[in-house]
């Protein structure tokens, strides 16, 4: 039998149903949707629901699965287990990459708290051109976009160079403008997962690149660290201090 890469899709709601419907047509991949409710919108795109009980639930699958439970915690535990997606796909309405961080080294026994200064510093100094951001100082959150936030992107749209909402062009992809700025927040470890368009309205990080952060992470326990999500026009920043 062919290698069939795995996806890991958060969320069975609009979104994730439609990320669904997308690896149920292309014969080269399987997934797993994960959301804590057995009714969502994605249950009725897959034969079998199940509460993770072990590896096995998702090893031995050749048919798209729903895993009911928290996303966070069930890909924690897959990752924990030696099990990687090929692809992450969050669809969810928060930086699923770093709730899994903070959860993957809870369990490592570290302690995570959010670092906000570091981040805020980083903005300040770097003086961004043509970009928006916002920082949510109590959790050590940026999210930053080339679109206006008072503007939607446009529907299915796959990041062209001339955005055919602003018609302005995108000259420097906005996974490059936060790996620059991340280098300002005087942080000992950074990373941007960048993430990649599967189809028009599907798009992913690695899943190997998340478990070799988190994993470098809980080895060499840098004190201070920031995590990024970015797609080409739109990104999200955590910044975090680590302690035994």
């Amino acid at each position: 039998m062919a290698y069939r890469k795995m996806a890991f899709v958060a969320g069975g709601g609009r979104y994730g149903s439609g990320a669904l419907k997308f690896f149920l047509k292309t014969p080269e991949w399987k997934a797993v949707i994960c959301d804590e409710n057995e009714k969502c919108e994605a249950s009725h795109l897959v034969r079998t629901s199940t509460k993770l009980s072990g590896v096995n639930d998702v090893l031995g699958m050749t048919q798209p699965r729903l895993i009911i439970g928290d996303a966070v915690e069930t890909l924690t535990q897959l990752l924990l287990q030696g099990i990687v997606p090929d692809v992450v796909v969050p669809c969810v309405p928060f930086h699923f990459a770093a709730k899994v961080l903070t959860s993957y080294l809870t369990h490592k026994t570290l302690c995570v708290q959010p670092l906000v200064q570091p981040l805020k510093e980083a903005f300040e100094e770097s003086q961004l051109q043509g970009i928006e951001y916002r920082i949510d100082d109590r959790h050590a959150l940026a999210v930053a976009s080339k679109m206006p936030f008072n503007l939607r992107c446009a529907a299915g749209c796959n990041q062209p160079q001339i955005c055919p909402v602003t018609k302005k062009e995108l000259r420097k992809p906005m996974y490059d403008v936060i790996a620059d700025l991340l280098k300002l927040t005087k942080v000992k470890f950074t990373k941007v997962l960048r993430s990649h368009l599967l189809s028009s309205n599907v798009g992913g990080f690695s899943g190997e690149e998340l478990k070799r952060s988190l994993d470098f992470t809980a080895m060499d326990k840098p004190r201070t660290l920031a995590l990024a999500t970015s797609c080409s026009c739109h990104a999200v920043i955590n910044a975090f201090r680590i302690e035994d």
